[in-house]
């Protein structure tokens, strides 16, 4: 059983946020938890415009910050 465990909890051991964050949405939309997946989606894509845009990723202003300029660039 703990290896059963080890393999599924192996997708979490990667190297970077994003791709933690990628993982994140992955498990719950294959679990049946589309919300929460949708929820990992957006976090992880702020986590990648951050580092797009060299910000600081850990920082909530610097997330929201990064959200705010695109839909500005974007139109919305």
């Amino acid at each position: 059983m703990y290896e059963k465990i080890e393999d599924r909890a192996a997708v979490f051991y990667k190297k970077s946020n994003f791709e933690i964050g990628m993982a994140m949405v992955e498990w719950p939309v294959a679990n049946g938890m589309l919300q929460q997946g949708f929820t990992a989606l957006f976090e992880t894509i702020k986590t990648f415009l951050c580092n797009q845009c060299e910000m600081n990723e850990h920082k909530y202003e610097c997330r929201d910050l990064v959200v705010a300029r695109v839909l500005h660039v974007v139109g919305l």
